[in-house]
């Protein structure tokens, strides 16, 4: 007897060849990324020949500066953004302590002359910081350790994709209704920073004045995990990260990330990567 085959669940979308397209087709080819910390002023040493169709994206991630350039001086605040000609600017300078910023250094091809998709040139946008686009620059600077083809084209990908975020980021006003975004922010910043030392979540939702239901509820809103899983699967990126670079053992390991025994972190570490971290380790080393 041929039993008949049932459908559980199914997700379709279209796209649809007679949209009208707002911005036009292009490409970025980014040069160079940096995480850079200032607190005095510099100046740049200008290059006439890198040409029209390459720039400078800088992005505050704290404190405030100036960017002067030929056409005038533009203060850049906590998650401003603006985009430069490279060969036009003249000088950078913190103001009020320590600037902390991102800078992206990319060709644009495909384009007329002074011409990007959205972004006018010379103009600040405030544009939230998320926790994809924190990811995204990790991920692009860990690719950028190992200089092959690959590589290069998967973090012009993920600098474009960046890019178009910011777009969305900006146009969609729905990622300024989040009650306690800041907070919830800057707790990402903390548990990223002290991943190993994370015990209670009731204590993260003290350090942002919320209810335990209540920091929930938001932070699965911002991120699409609940908090102990979102803590769970950094844990295990850590526990991943020092397989790779350290000769620690396991058992050294899992107290190092203040797991109960190696036997929960490995019984974690396959639900999450599909192997053992035995298996892990020696994978990577192949």
């Amino acid at each position: 007897m041929t039993r008949t085959p049932v459908c559980i669940k199914s997700n379709q979308f279209t796209i649809y060849d007679d949209y009208n397209a707002s911005i036009p087709e292009f490409k970025l080819k980014l040069y160079s990324v940096w995480n850079v910390a200032r607190e005095t002023t510099y100046t740049a040493r200008r290059d006439e020949n890198l040409g029209d169709n390459f720039f400078g994206c800088f992005r505050t991630i704290s404190g405030k500066a100036t960017i002067t350039t030929v056409d005038g001086t533009f203060l850049m605040k906590p998650h401003d953004l603006i985009i430069v000609k490279y060969k036009d600017i003249i000088k950078y300078s913190a103001l009020e302590g320590i600037w902390e910023y991102t800078c992206y250094n990319f060709y644009v091809d495909q384009l007329p002359v002074d011409q990007l998709p959205f972004f006018e040139l010379n103009t600040t946008y405030n544009i939230p910081m998320t926790i994809l686009e924190n990811e995204t620059n990790q991920e692009m600077f860990s690719l950028m350790n190992f200089y092959n083809e690959i590589n290069i084209l998967l973090t012009d990908s993920l600098f474009h994709e960046l890019y178009l975020r910011w777009i969305k980021y900006y146009n969609d006003k729905k990622i300024f209704q989040f009650p306690h975004y800041n907070e919830i922010l800057n707790i990402v910043d903390y548990i990223e920073r002290n991943i190993s030392e994370i015990e209670h979540i009731d204590e993260l939702a003290k350090k942002c004045y919320l209810s335990p239901r209540q920091f929930r509820t938001i932070f699965k809103q911002m991120t699409s995990e609940s908090p102990k899983s979102y803590i769970c699967k950094l844990k295990l990126k850590k526990v991943a990260s020092l397989l790779i670079t350290t000769t620690m053992n396991l058992n050294a390991i899992a107290i190092e990330m203040k797991y109960s025994s190696p036997f929960q972190m490995s019984r974690d570490f396959k639900k999450l990567f599909g192997m053992s971290p035995k298996q892990y380790r020696e994978k990577s080393q192949q």
